[in-house]
């Protein structure tokens, strides 16, 4: 794909996965698990069919804060979070959660606490409750953790979902969400660079930042993917201090696919 026109874009982790370990159960499969438990109707089927609904919507609510990077914060320890404030979380981020939490307060307060199986209509009803909310998320917000935003560009071109070329028109001030340093870096126009160091915020902090570029992702498809070694380089090379001139076009485009040209231009 190519643009000739100036536009902004953000850059997601093309190799970010959000759960990490092969290991780990998908919300998807939970919810899969819920709909075959369903169809055999009888208590224990129906028992472990709430289960896995309330599984599938916390794996799937974990897995979107994982895509952030509040959980770098000074103050974040999983043990410690509860859902109330993960569902806070995902109402900062601009994601609707009101059907979800009445269906994880049902089936938390009358079946795990009160010891009462609701009717197979009821529990038909969590389900597609859950199913809904799942896909719509993953519609809305099912990009990676974000990279890069405000990346001022006047050529990009991609190839199997991940960028192979970039131009920039002139400088222009960036902001990088670097995993590997666990900061987040603003270049200024002047070259100048702004550090903040994740450790040292709060989630509440690191989330005020970052969720203007999640709300921006789930309205727009304006975002591209790169693994975080090219986007460091493209972060660097994009934020080189140049003569204050008319540069050529071409000796502002980046070519990630030439690997020689590459490690020249950032050893």
């Amino acid at each position: 794909m190519a643009n000739d026109k100036k536009q902004r874009i953000i850059i997601c982790y093309s190799n970010f996965e959000s759960f990490q370990k092969n290991e780990q159960i998908m919300p998807k499969d939970f919810l899969s698990w819920a709909k075959s438990d369903l169809k055999e109707g009888n208590k224990r089927s129906l028992g472990n069919t709430l289960g896995n609904i309330k599984k599938a919507l916390h794996s799937r609510i974990d897995e979107i804060i994982k895509s952030t990077h509040i959980t770098y914060a000074k103050d974040w320890d999983w043990k410690k979070v509860n859902t109330d404030t993960k569902l806070l979380i995902l109402k900062k981020m601009g994601i609707a959660y009101t059907p979800i939490a009445k269906v994880i307060t049902d089936i938390r307060n009358k079946y795990e606490h009160q010891y009462i199986l609701p009717t197979k209509d009821r529990i038909e009803a969590d389900y597609g409750t859950a199913e809904l909310w799942l896909n719509d998320s993953y519609q809305k917000y099912g990009c990676n953790r974000i990279g890069i935003v405000n990346l001022l560009i006047s050529d990009i071109s991609q190839a199997n979902n991940e960028i192979t070329k970039l131009a920039f028109p002139r400088y222009a001030s960036s902001t990088y969400f670097w995993d590997y340093k666990k900061a987040i870096v603003k270049t200024k126009k002047d070259g100048s660079l702004e550090i903040q160091k994740l450790d040292q915020l709060t989630w509440n902090d690191i989330l005020n930042i970052e969720k203007v570029y999640i709300k921006a992702l789930s309205k727009s498809k304006n975002y591209y993917y790169l693994p975080q070694k090219k986007m460091t380089n493209v972060f660097h090379f994009c934020n080189r201090k140049i003569p204050r001139k008319i540069v050529p076009f071409f000796s502002r485009t980046l070519n990630l696919k030439e690997e020689k040209k590459r490690h020249s231009l950032f050893k």
